[in-house]
């Protein structure tokens, strides 16, 4: 597994390979077991559903259905399992508040992203300037590639980021998140961006994309945040 620091007051965390796919229940029941053993917090899960779904951690539910989930229990953390898709973390400066976002291709032309950061703001009253943005390992546009003309050309706001080369089209999600990111008064300066491509990680990562084209194992990551220290 691999630990970020983030934001001086958060941990990250992201299995790797040889944790196993934790699409697996039981391994991955093992896996946030062992977590929560090893760093005294326990987690609550969001089940995808590639919708934009907005889901807050609550204090009697552990497993929650959407895209995203918004927790303020300092003493809880949050996670899914993910693939290619790119798992995008938001915290607050001065607040004890932290999101995650499946940032599929799905839930992005669903604008959960935006939706996650509107509600932060306007229910939470935190402002844009306190924010601080993790986008994680997932498929970046040199390997997000397909042969047939993709859905988001038909969006004004996604043109921009699809290109093509050759007989193929590239989409760059990452670029789509930072623009949303940009559109609501976050800047550089606040975006942590890993810069880790599952599909070039072969010994690492899993890719569901790699799998398909490579015949590579198939496999599900776990993606976790909670608070280290307190506001």
């Amino acid at each position: 597994m691999q630990i970020f620091p983030f934001s001086k007051k958060y941990q990250i965390i992201f299995s790797e390979k040889s944790d196993g796919d934790l699409k697996d229940l039981q391994l991955r029941k093992q896996f946030i077991g062992q977590l929560q053993t090893n760093y005294q917090v326990q987690f609550k899960t969001l089940l995808l559903q590639h919708g934009s779904k907005v889901s807050t951690a609550r204090a009697d539910l552990h497993d929650y259905e959407g895209d995203a989930m918004i927790n303020s229990d300092s003493q809880k953390g949050i996670g899914f399992i993910v693939g290619d898709c790119i798992p995008i973390v938001i915290t607050s400066k001065s607040n004890p508040l932290m999101a995650i976002v499946h940032g599929g291709w799905r839930s992005l032309l669903q604008n959960v992203l935006l939706l996650t950061i509107q509600e932060i703001i306007h229910q939470h009253s935190i402002l844009a300037t306190d924010l601080d943005i993790w986008i994680g390992p997932g498929l970046r546009r040199d390997h997000n590639l397909m042969d047939h003309e993709p859905v988001q050309l038909q969006f004004p706001e996604w043109k921009q980021f699809v290109q093509k080369k050759g007989s193929e089209y590239s989409v760059d999600l990452i670029g789509f998140i930072k623009k949303q990111c940009y559109d609501v008064g976050i800047t550089d300066r606040q975006i942590t961006d890993s810069d880790i491509c599952t599909y070039c990680e072969t010994e690492t990562f899993f890719s569901h994309r790699r799998s398909t084209n490579e015949h590579d194992t198939n496999g599900r990551f776990y993606v976790g945040v909670w608070q280290t220290k307190k506001l």
